[in-house]
């Protein structure tokens, strides 16, 4: 794709809405999961972002097809690092140390744990244990300690990193999978999320932005593929957006904890 992956996407464009990507990868991820499959090398590398600035899950080459009834599993390894599959500053601790286990394996859980790792790069920008250049000393790190985890940067007024976002995002990397959360705990919490005017004031510009980028190219189609959590925003919306007022219940859908009430 034009945009290329998550992590170049982000860095050629720093003032990019960060909430709206950590919607779409936890989205996809569940999709696969619900399918019992499980991704296997989650990064920022292997999520690409479409023309219309939407994240979506790429590179399948680890990915395993869960049989839940009898747990086959069935996959491949294509340039992996370590034995297990992934990439170290993604991958769960317990398949860098196999404690026993001939053979370990990417599973549900240790996907979770690489969402941590995705959504530290959505909302830093930068990739876990960044201040370690090399990937073997972090994989080393992690196999000696299991409890160490990626740092956070300061937060600046207008930072999509709120408090609710990285007390999830350590959850996601608890040093025991059975205690990291499944990944529709994390859609409903990422999703009641509210970002608070400095940020959705930033997504505003930023969507005009897009949209002036955009013009020459969809030019009378009068619509902009360009999501916010996975909605279409058109031209004749825009100004809509600006009418964000305070997150209310959402009594009818149980997946969302809250909503944004947008009056047209």
């Amino acid at each position: 794709m034009e945009n290329g992956n998550l992590s170049d996407f982000l860095k050629a464009n720093p003032d990019a809405p960060r909430l709206p990507f950590g919607y779409d990868v936890t989205d996809g991820l569940a999709y696969l999961h619900r399918q019992s499959i499980v991704h296997g090398d989650l990064k920022g590398a292997n999520i690409l972002v479409t023309p219309g600035g939407s994240a979506c899950l790429a590179d399948f080459g680890l990915s395993s097809i869960k049989n839940l009834a009898d747990q086959q599993r069935f996959w491949t390894q294509q340039g992996t690092i370590s034995e297990a599959g992934g990439t170290p500053r993604w991958q769960a601790p317990e398949l860098l140390s196999d404690e026993g286990r001939k053979d370990p394996r990417p599973t549900f859980k240790s996907d979770i744990y690489a969402l941590g790792g995705v959504m530290y790069e959505i909302f830093t920008g930068r990739v876990p244990f960044h201040e370690i250049p090399n990937p073997f000393t972090v994989m080393l790190t992690l196999v000696r300690s299991k409890d160490v985890r990626p740092t956070r940067p300061p937060v600046t007024q207008d930072s999509e990193l709120l408090d609710e976002i990285w007390q999830l995002m350590e959850e996601c990397w608890d040093a025991e999978p059975e205690k990291r959360p499944a990944i529709e705990q994390v859609v409903r919490r990422i999703r009641g999320v509210y970002p608070g005017p400095f940020v959705l004031m930033r997504w505003m510009m930023w969507i005009r932005q897009w949209q002036q980028q955009q013009t020459n190219i969809l030019h009378g189609i009068g619509l902009l593929e360009m999501t916010l959590g996975g909605r279409w925003v058109t031209r004749n919306e825009m100004d809509v957006l600006e009418r964000f007022t305070d997150p209310i219940e959402d009594q009818g859908d149980p997946g969302y904890d809250q909503h944004y009430e947008i009056s047209s």
